[in-house]
């Protein structure tokens, strides 16, 4: 029988028609258009699902910085019943958890002078229960490179479904990511998420830090689709990891604490390649060696998810070696307790 896909989008809690703005995290001199575009001060949250295992609604949401005081100060309301909220801070993200027996509708933050509310999902799990899981953050990446990184690693590694969470594509719209996954066999829910990914600001000790989407995106892939699932295997579409012996996902299930690296390196097209490029016509090592980054892969009761990077790899235990199209390699495929939370360090 055929894998079905279905699409939903992200619904976030947006600050536009309020007086609130997120300060700024580059200096002014480093404040250009490209910063502009991608930095995030509006989003007070990115998505709000309720865990009936829990008994309660998660809220996944970048960043506040000075976002915090307002929101300390206002009224959080769950279909219009006054609630408690407990906010964790992460790096580039947070985590906020609300008490609810039942399933609200609404989630509604008042504050002095202002308002926003937006609709309450439900945790979705089942898709992915027991599976092996793909993981991926996408933008107009091209639909046959899309297609091609789905079915190889259906084919050489089991992959048996993916959670694709498209970054605001104007290439093309989710229905079509949607088509092109199904024609691979895989199970999938695709997640449209237009919302600023976030800049490389220049000038500080940490050029990434205003990036708060990705990470966002990896907590709530972990606490609303994919806790059940056997292992999940985070890479970018241009990283396609082979294995010797057992599949990463394998790797991952059977390690002691659910996470398992592996490395990468660049490959580059054939000589006689010509546009359009396909992963296929990327198999030439550069003259200079360029180790990519660490990839990993996990259960999802393991370590928490990771990371990015393009990949043609050989994967051996817990330190192997992977080969990449053009771009550097990192990636995670991890193990979760049935809660979501990590087991181990």
């Amino acid at each position: 029988m055929a894998e079905t896909v279905s699409v939903t989008e992200l619904t976030p809690a947006d600050l536009s028609e309020t007086p609130l703005l997120r300060d700024h995290m580059a200096p002014p001199e480093a404040r250009d258009a490209r910063y502009e575009a991608n930095y995030d001060r509006t989003t007070l949250w990115y998505d709000a699902f309720w865990r009936e295992d829990r008994g309660e609604v998660t809220v996944i949401a970048p960043l506040l910085l000075n976002l915090a005081r307002p929101l300390s100060q206002a009224r959080i309301l769950l279909d219009g019943r006054p609630v408690r909220l407990r906010r964790r801070r992460f790096q580039r993200h947070e985590i906020w958890r609300l008490p609810a027996p039942a399933h609200p509708e609404r989630l509604r933050v008042e504050g002095q002078g202002w308002a926003v509310e937006a609709s309450v999902g439900r945790a979705r799990p089942e898709r992915f229960a027991g599976r092996n899981v793909l993981l991926t953050i996408s933008r107009n990446n091209d639909l046959q490179w899309v297609r091609d990184y789905a079915l190889f690693h259906r084919k050489t590694q089991g992959a048996e479904a993916i959670l694709f969470i498209d970054n605001g594509s104007d290439a093309y719209g989710p229905g079509d990511i949607a088509r092109v996954i199904g024609e691979t066999g895989l199970a999938a829910h695709v997640i449209s998420a237009p919302v600023p990914y976030g800049p490389v600001i220049r000038g500080i000790s940490n050029p990434h830090r205003g990036k708060f989407f990705r990470s966002a995106m990896m907590n709530l892939a972990r606490l609303r689709y994919l806790y059940g699932a056997r292992a999940v295997l985070n890479s970018d579409i241009d990283e396609l990891i082979w294995s010797v012996g057992r599949s990463v996902f394998d790797m991952a299930a059977a390690h002691p604490i659910g996470f398992a690296p592996f490395r990468g390196r660049w490959r580059v097209p054939g000589p006689d390649a010509e546009p359009p490029l396909r992963h296929v016509d990327h198999f030439v090592l550069p003259e200079k060696n360029m180790p990519a980054r660490s990839n990993t892969r996990s259960r999802p009761d393991g370590l928490r998810a990771g990371s990015t990077g393009m990949c043609t790899g050989s994967s051996g235990c817990r330190s192997s070696t992977a080969s990449c199209g053009g771009i550097p390699v990192t990636g995670t495929a991890r193990r979760f307790r049935p809660d979501g939370n990590p087991t181990g360090g």
